[in-house]
């Protein structure tokens, strides 16, 4: 048998495999693996007027989204979720900082912000996205964690990452990109007009298109341009 057939034998192999999977455990549960808007329930708060987001040790990824209607959202297959989420609204701020069940299904968290209106998202030990933004700009500060930021329409960045944190940007050309970078990564795949700031403490710092740079690196950080 010819090398190719293997492989394109082993492929469809895997898919049968995984299918099989997820068919078995949907009718031993009666819980699917994917969620949509069809077959789950959204719960939702309202969160008219923030400006600030502070997502903290949150045990569940979160997505920010912009939107011309914000709210915040639990979406799952059982619904009465919402008020095991802790989350709080002083003044401007809204504060996320853990979800408190039992339930070991998917749970769907959504931050519905304003698409232009959002000044600052303080992250802190966090796996979430960033997506929909359309603004002149936006601070962001990162102590451990992990962010996705894509398809966002945003000119200048200020992010200041801390303690192992991971920013990944995709998507989202600046003009300007202002980074203090310590012990942390940050992985820009968009085209960007000016690099600026500091990396340190073994920090690493990857770039694909940019037409100016102005950072200042220890001798233990790394810095590297996508081929």
């Amino acid at each position: 048998m010819k090398l190719s057939n293997k492989i394109l034998l082993g492929f469809f192999g895997f898919i049968f495999l995984y299918l099989t999977a997820v068919f078995a455990e949907l009718r031993l549960t009666g819980i699917p693996n994917i969620m949509d808007d069809k077959n789950s329930i959204a719960e939702t708060a309202d969160i008219s007027g923030i400006t600030y987001l502070v997502l903290s040790d949150c045990n569940k990824e979160v997505k920010v989204i912009g939107s011309d209607q914000p709210r915040l959202e639990v979406r799952s297959f059982s619904g009465a979720l919402l008020n095991k989420l802790k989350y709080g609204i002083s003044g401007d701020t809204l504060t996320l900082s853990g979800f408190q069940s039992d339930i070991s299904g998917t749970v769907g968290i959504s931050v519905f912000v304003p698409r232009t209106g959002l000044k600052g998202i303080t992250v802190k030990s966090t796996s979430g996205t960033i997506e929909g933004l359309q603004q002149e700009s936006l601070q962001l500060s990162q102590n451990s964690g992990r962010i996705w930021m894509e398809d966002n329409k945003i000119s200048n960045i200020q992010t200041d990452l801390s303690n192992g944190s991971t920013l990944s940007i995709s998507k989202t050309p600046l003009d300007t990109l202002s980074a203090r970078i310590d012990g942390s990564r940050l992985h820009v795949l968009a085209p960007v007009g000016l690099v600026q700031g500091t990396i340190e403490n073994n920090s690493r710092l990857q770039l694909s298109e940019l037409q100016e740079i102005q950072v200042k690196k220890d001798k233990n950080s790394h810095l590297f341009m996508y081929q």
